[in-house]
């Protein structure tokens, strides 16, 4: 929660409660990367999550019960960036930093709100493959759903004072939104 990466995003997707950044580098380690060919696939993931996974969702709180108290504009970004296809060597898909629900003079590397970091694809290639777009929204779709779910619980357990969930029940509670 004190080092942080810098990087540019445009909007791809603003709904009434989502908004989907792409990063916009266009090289990573060397290769370019997919920018600017994605835009089908994120305005098709943020329509399902208002849609779809929002609902659900709301049956374990509200994902922007704290937005008052952070960034106030009534909803959750999700960021993807080729940042996070290395984290951990790529075993990371998707992730919530507890430190955004905090302000920058508690964590300096706060983004003062509801925040997912997502890995993007790699490949143009069509079909499954490692990498591709195909394998990669097939995958991301149930990910940000487990990761909003975290949003919700950490906004819920820090806007009364409560301690955060025992791990092996938050990721239990995230696998239930997820499936």
């Amino acid at each position: 929660c004190k080092s942080f990466t810098n990087i540019g995003a445009r909007a791809v997707f603003v709904g009434d409660r989502v908004v989907i950044l792409e990063d916009t580098i266009p090289t990573f380690n060397g290769q370019p990367t997919l920018r600017g060919q994605m835009d089908n696939l994120y305005i098709a993931l943020g329509s399902e999550i208002e849609t779809t996974v929002w609902p659900i969702l709301t049956g374990f709180g509200d994902p922007l019960v704290m937005d008052s108290r952070l960034d106030a504009n009534g909803r959750v970004f999700l960021v993807f960036s080729p940042q996070m296809n290395q984290q951990l060597g790529g075993a990371v898909l998707a992730a919530v930093v507890n430190c955004d629900f905090f302000p920058r003079a508690q964590f300096p590397s706060s983004n003062v709100g509801e925040f997912v970091y997502a890995q993007v694809p790699t490949s143009a290639a069509a079909g499954f493959g490692a990498g591709t777009r195909t394998q990669w929204f097939h995958e991301v779709r149930a990910t940000i759903a487990h990761e909003l779910k975290h949003v919700t619980s950490f906004g819920e357990r820090i806007i009364r004072g409560q301690p955060l969930e025992e791990p092996w029940l938050e990721e239990a509670t995230a696998r239930h939104a997820e499936e």
